[in-house]
């Protein structure tokens, strides 16, 4: 799990402890990587961690709302790498054309705006193709399930042969 804004870093490692990841989702904030997209950038970041696995297949679900508008390293340029390492990319924009409600969370000054969500679909589009992958749009929660549930079906066989491994800590007491 990589989280990108101005800033990517890892915030979970690859496990199969999907409780996890659950709950490292469940702490992430809006603002917490910075206020802005670099898309070439949490790509980057997540190849990294992804090449370091031997695997029949390897792939990364790239998930933004926004336009890349940081970082070092284009996302176009991130997708090529993907493609040279043999990594599937399915990207996934998730927002809507129609201005949606933001909550805006501040205890007792909790606010409510009304905010395009924009997401640059041409880019996503070329990622997945580049790489192999494909494209999708989530306009909703339930949007973004379906596309899980797809992705599911397509890497559903990269995930045979994956075995789990029993890992003991030991260190002096």
């Amino acid at each position: 799990l990589v989280v990108f804004g101005k800033e990517a870093f890892v915030q979970c490692p690859l496990t199969l402890d999907h409780n996890l990841v659950v709950q490292l989702i469940d702490k992430l904030r809006v603002g917490l990587a910075g206020d802005a997209t670099a898309i070439g950038d949490g790509l980057g970041t997540a190849l990294k961690r992804v090449r370091e696995y031997e695997a029949a297949s390897s792939s990364v679900i790239l998930l933004t709302d926004g336009v890349s508008n940081a970082g070092r390293v284009s996302p176009l340029k991130a997708a090529q790498v993907a493609r040279d390492l043999g990594i599937k990319v399915h990207t996934v924009g998730i927002g809507s054309n129609q201005p949606v409600v933001i909550r805006i969370p501040g205890g007792l000054f909790t606010e409510n705006r009304i905010q395009r969500v924009e997401f640059d679909e041409e880019t996503l589009k070329k990622i997945a193709e580049i790489t192999g992958g494909v494209y999708f749009n989530a306009q909703d929660l339930e949007g973004l399930k379906r596309v899980y549930g797809e992705i599911d079906k397509l890497e559903q066989n990269s995930r045979e042969g994956f075995a789990r491994q029993r890992v003991e800590e030991q260190f002096w007491a």
